[in-house]
């Protein structure tokens, strides 16, 4: 299991809905293992894999790798199916955007189970392609289409006229505010000088966060490190890009515990391309921390510009700069109206409240 905001949304959910009693299972379609899986199943959720591919990425013992390749030759869907009428829940939900949705939807009717289809980013590849008109035509009574927010279903609208669809955004549990002391514990673990700030964000290292912006925009302040929290395949990059700029960037890597990590940060800054209804931000929203972020939807849908973070021209490092030092200037205001908009829309108990009555 990757750490992406989709996936850490499913546990922030099921964690919370599990706290509640509800016997709630996780189905990963690639890869069930590591560590965060290990913080599904500490949270009481059971985790199941069901390959796509029926394949491994690693050598296996005789038996398992006869037992593999037997199942290799049932598809998805009948593997799916197997599994689903071992659990029996009465849901499924899915936030699956390809073909693979059909034998979701398919698998859970065939054991009597609504079907709940998630639609958490701005893809439209199952939606506008020709698999949309047979999930449409397969669609039961009870069955829905949830969305995160308001500009993913302006997005989706063409399919949405044709399905029940409501709005439930994603919910992150509550850390509280920033704590002081971690956060002078984590500026001397990192050797940051006590008259710096910390800017950055978490997330995975790729190309599409644009994080190379925000290296751009410390280039142009005075005593500002950047720190991101994440892997990927821009880490090389970023790294030959601050070097060039001559800005210290603090690469940690991935993290199971962001909340802890946020501690770190004076300004959260997410400079991505495009977003769903971003994960980081909510949880940097609930630790009461400014935020600047680009201009893109998702981002927008969670800011109020000038109220509860600031809004920048996307790839504008200059404007993300003076942004930056906006956000200084305002001290503590921008950072508490964050905060005030989490507690009031997106606790991950609201979040839950919304899909136990929409299971009900």
């Amino acid at each position: 299991m990757e750490p992406g905001g989709v996936t850490v949304s499913a546990l922030y959910l099921l964690g919370e809905l599990s706290r509640r009693g509800t016997d709630c299972h996780a189905i990963a379609t690639l890869d069930a293992s590591g560590p965060l899986a290990e913080r599904f199943h500490a949270a009481g959720i059971g985790v199941h894999e069901v390959l796509r591919h029926g394949k491994a990425a690693y050598p296996l013992p005789y038996r398992a790798a006869k037992w593999l390749r037997a199942q290799a030759r049932l598809t998805f869907g009948q593997r799916l199916a197997r599994l689903l009428a071992h659990l029996k829940p009465d849901v499924v939900q899915s936030s699956v955007y390809h073909r693979e949705v059909l034998a979701q939807q398919r698998a859970a009717h065939r054991i009597g189970a609504r079907f709940i289809l998630q639609i958490k980013t701005r893809d439209r590849s199952f939606t506008c392609g020709p698999h949309a008109d047979r999930f449409i035509d397969r669609m039961q009574p009870g069955d829905q289409v949830v969305v995160v927010g308001e500009s993913v279903a302006r997005i989706h609208a063409a399919f949405l006229d044709r399905v029940p669809w409501l709005t439930i955004p994603n919910g992150v549990p509550d850390h509280g505010p920033v704590e002081a002391a971690r956060r002078a514990d984590l500026h001397r673990r990192l050797r940051v000088p006590p008259d710096v700030r910390l800017v950055g964000g978490i997330g995975r290292l790729v190309e599409h966060k644009h994080w190379h912006d925000l290296i751009d925009a410390a280039a142009g302040l005075d005593r500002v490190h950047v720190l991101l929290v994440g892997d990927g395949d821009a880490r090389p990059y970023l790294l030959a890009r601050a070097a060039a700029a001559g800005v210290t960037v603090h690469l940690p890597g991935e993290t199971l515990d962001p909340f802890d990590w946020l501690n770190a940060l004076d300004v959260f800054v997410l400079p991505s391309l495009s977003e769903g209804l971003p994960v980081s931000m909510l949880e940097a929203m609930a630790r009461g921390l400014p935020i600047v972020a680009a201009d893109v939807i998702g981002s927008r849908d969670l800011i109020d510009h000038g109220r509860t973070g600031l809004l920048v021209p996307l790839a504008d490092p200059p404007a993300l700069a003076r942004a930056l030092r906006r956000a200084w200037a305002a001290g503590d205001s921008l950072g508490q109206a964050a905060r005030s908009a989490y507690v009031q829309h997106y606790t991950v108990g609201r979040v839950a409240d919304a899909y136990q009555t929409l299971h009900a």
